[in-house]
Parts: C-alpha cells; sequence; structure tokens
C-alpha cells in the first residue's frame, strides 16, 4: 500500500484497535456468574483512545509530492545545458546524474578575442581584462553554482520522498502490531527513518557534497557543509505495546519524532543555502577582482556618453 492510502490504512489502524480493545479487557463476572458492565465500559474507553488515529496521521497528507520538483530541477539541468562549455560537462555534484551537453554559442568567446585583437584604449584593456579573459573560469563557476542549486532542491525532493515512506512505515508496523496483540506475534517492530539521512548523498558526504564544492571555490573550507548540514545515519524507532492503548502511545511517539526529523532536516537544508548565499553575497561584493568568481565586473562602456563614447573607446577626437 503506497503513501497515496496513506489515510485508508489509518482507517484500518483505528477498526483494528475497536476490535482488539475486546482482548485487551477480560470477560468479568460477578459473584452470580452474571457478565460485569464494567467490561463494556472500559473497552468503550479504549475504543474513544483510538478515535484519533486517523487524525494523527492526516496533517502528513498535506506533504509536499515530490514530483513536484521535477519541473524546477529540469529548468536547472537546461541551464545548466546552457553553461556547458565542452570540458566537466557531467554534472560534478550529482555522481552519476545527466550529461550535460556543451553549449556552441560558447565556443564564439574565441571569435571574439579575434574581434578585439586590434582594439586598443581604456575601454580595449578593462574589456579584456575584467570580461574576456575571466569569462570562461565565470561560466565554468555559475555552471558548479546551478548544479548546486539542483542538488539542493533533489535534496529537497529526497526529504519528502524519505518522509512518505518513513510515515507509512509507522502505519504498517503499528497495523502489524495492533493485529498481533495478545500472543499472535511479536511485540515489537522496528521503524527506520530515513529522512535525515536522505539528503546526505546529495548535499553532504564524506568527501564535500555540492554546496561544498562552491563554498570551497569562493574560499570556504570543503568541509563547510559537512558542518552545517550534519551527517546523520538513519534513525531506528519502535512501535511497542502488549495493549491497545500502548501501541497507540507507541505509535503516537513515533509520528511526534518523525515530525521532528522532517523540520531538523529542512533547517540543515535552509542552513546551508543561507550560508552559500552568504558567501557569494561577500565574494561579489569584494574588491579582489579574484575572488568574483560568478560574474565578471562591469565594463567601462556601460556608463559612456555620446559625448565619452569615442574616448571610452579608445579614439582620439
Amino acid at each position: 500500500m503506497g503513501f497515496e492510502n496513506l489515510m485508508q490504512k489509518a482507517e484500518q489502524i483505528r477498526a483494528k484497535a475497536h476490535e482488539r480493545a475486546w482482548l485487551d479487557v477480560p470477560p468479568d463476572r460477578d459473584p452470580e456468574g452474571t457478565p460485569s458492565i464494567e467490561r463494556p465500559r472500559e473497552v468503550a474507553r479504549i475504543q474513544a483512545r483510538a478515535v484519533g488515529i486517523p487524525g494523527t496521521f492526516q496533517p502528513f497528507t498535506k506533504m509536499p509530492n515530490p514530483a513536484g520538483f521535477d519541473g524546477a530541477i529540469g529548468q536547472l539541468e537546461q541551464a545548466m545545458r546552457r553553461l556547458g562549455t565542452g570540458q566537466d560537462t557531467s554534472d560534478p555534484i550529482a555522481r552519476g546524474g545527466p550529461v550535460s551537453t556543451a553549449n556552441p554559442v560558447l565556443e564564439a568567446i574565441d571569435d571574439v578575442k579575434d574581434d578585439v585583437e586590434e582594439w586598443s584604449g581604456k575601454a580595449a584593456q578593462e574589456f579584456r581584462t575584467n570580461y574576456l579573459r575571466p569569462l570562461p573560469a565565470v561560466i565554468h563557476n555559475q555552471f558548479l553554482l546551478v548544479s548546486a542549486l539542483k542538488s539542493v532542491l533533489e535534496a529537497e525532493q529526497a526529504m519528502w520522498k524519505a518522509a512518505r515512506d518513513d510515515v507509512m512505515s509507522i502505519a504498517d508496523n503499528t497495523y502489524n502490531r495492533m493485529d498481533n496483540l495478545h500472543g499472535y506475534g511479536s511485540n515489537e517492530a522496528v521503524v527506520i527513518f530515513t529522512v535525515t539521512a536522505s539528503i546526505a548523498g546529495l548535499v553532504a558526504s564524506a568527501g564535500g557534497g555540492g554546496l561544498a564544492i562552491v563554498l570551497a571555490l569562493i574560499g570556504g573550507s570543503a568541509s563547510a557543509i559537512a558542518d552545517i548540514v550534519g551527517l546523520e545515519a538513519p534513525t531506528p524507532t519502535q512501535i511497542t505495546g502488549t495493549k491497545v492503548t500502548e501501541v497507540i502511545a507507541s505509535m503516537e511517539g513515533a509520528v511526534e519524532l518523525l515530525t521532528l526529523k522532517i523540520i531538523e532536516t529542512e533547517h540543515k537544508l535552509a542552513r546551508a543555502v543561507i550560508a552559500i548565499n552568504r558567501q557569494i553575497n561577500q565574494a561579489q561584493l569584494s574588491s579582489d577582482p579574484n575572488k568574483q568568481v560568478f560574474c565578471t565586473r562591469r565594463p567601462a562602456l556601460a556608463n559612456a556618453s555620446r559625448g565619452t563614447i569615442r574616448r571610452d573607446m579608445g579614439y582620439s577626437d
């Protein structure tokens, strides 16, 4: 049963809890042998506890659909193809990811170099120094940056997919535990939360993930993102209990833990993006042109007027 059937599974858990409630309260008889009226009351109390089971799972139906990230990821893949220069066009972040073909338009850079060879003057020198010469490196760095951004979206997508799998694991194991109460099976079921580990391969790894590459590119530590995001193995928890109310309490604890893990993972991704955004802004504001690695400097001719254009172009009056 897939995630789309989560609420159906939740209703099955509730129904099973109602059924198993009668086994939780043994038949009791008064001294005359008449069944005690307390048993139905106690069963009703247990069944009332189970009424809220579907509501416990309902908020998870509002989680983003992982497929909803495909469009934005596809757009970033297109951007990578536009920034492909013919070298290192495989995705440097997502190992084994799609190969970005080289963009033929960028091959015209060499033609521009030939066209301006005889050009002289202040504007010509600044054009060569601040634009033409660093342009291939800037394009390559932009390629890396887009790849890193794509890895963030892929990590977010992986997180929500893992969250769906995890909540279904809670529901399935809760139902199985409920079904096996009173000697019909094991007293516990293990649930492995993968939501926090789902982003490790995409954002942070032992060798430095996608964002770490970009941070290193602009002077940060290669392990910076690993330090920010952190590496975490899948988290095991258990659905336990020998009575209906105990199983429900264990289920609620697992749901609460999963909720905390989702929030924690979202915060890790947010911290990573904030860190790289801060580093990029600092690099672009730097007066050192060698640290302005994602954009070329503003051309001198951008401020030219009709009265200064000839001088700025390097022509004498």
